[in-house]
């Protein structure tokens, strides 16, 4: 098992960027987890603050960490064509470069906070891509008070992904941002991904990740699997539930099914 850290130039974004990779012994070979961090994170953040690279090398995965920035993960409406890159020219790049695959067989998603929204996101749009998603301490962020209408917008990221301005009460949410619409628009005869996610009862996101996880056990054809326990949203989380996350994920008998844990 390897670590490199590299440094592209993308066109899709037009700028350089860097992605952190845990390469596997027989990456061709070997299940690869496209991992995304939080808003206020970066490519980095998974590695320094917790033992994912450990963990991949127990169940001998690649894991791919890209810089998404404060997109969460979509074609931003004022800014980058972040989901363009993850599901286009990184997996194309990362073929060429260090053979890693990109059959749906051997591919899945996972993520935290922002991330977590953007791997749900990313995995129910391209179901063809993903076999396998994990979200921890998330959901359907339009359910978060921060992409509400008439929530004033700080730092003016969320304007950024929307395309509007969030500070408006009668502004109008893009479906496409919306989870429970692209789960709506899957086709029934599509292959779904297996689902997964847990949220720490003392997380601020907690309500978001119940309204989500009700919505998604609900589903008559995705197989998911919820975990609540105590926690908060911070790394001493995530770094146990990447750890369980792995576990489900050799685990293809666990699907809808919810647990909680002290």
């Amino acid at each position: 098992m390897s670590y490199l850290q590299l440094s592209l130039y993308s066109e899709t974004l037009r700028l350089e960027t860097t992605v952190q990779v845990i390469l596997a012994a027989d990456p061709a070979a070997s299940p690869c987890l496209l991992l995304l961090h939080g808003a206020s994170d970066d490519d980095t953040m998974w590695l320094r603050r917790t033992s994912v690279e450990r963990y991949a090398d127990r169940y001998g995965i690649s894991v791919v960490m890209p810089n998404g920035y404060r997109s969460c993960y979509t074609d931003m409406r004022r800014g980058p064509a972040v989901e363009t890159y993850l599901i286009h020219e990184l997996p194309d790049f990362l073929r060429r470069h260090l053979g890693l695959p990109t059959s749906r067989e051997l591919n899945f998603i996972a993520g935290l906070s922002m991330g977590g929204y953007g791997a749900l996101r990313l995995g129910l749009r391209h179901p063809e891509r993903f076999n396998a998603i994990g979200c921890f301490s998330s959901g359907n962020l339009l359910f978060d008070p921060m992409f509400r209408p008439g929530t004033s917008d700080p730092y003016g990221w969320v304007s950024l992904v929307l395309g509007e301005d969030v500070d408006n009460p009668s502004s109008k949410r893009d479906p496409d941002f919306d989870l429970f619409e692209i789960l709506a628009a899957i086709p029934a005869d599509a292959p779904f991904p297996r689902v997964y996610m847990a949220c720490g009862r003392d997380d601020y996101l907690l309500n978001c990740s119940r309204i989500t996880a009700e919505r998604l056990a609900a589903h008559p054809t995705l197989p998911f699997y919820y975990e609540e326990s105590h926690g908060a949203h911070d790394w001493n989380f995530w770094d146990r539930y990447i750890k369980h996350f792995l576990d489900w994920y050799t685990d293809t008998e666990k699907t809808l099914t919810e647990t909680t844990t002290d």
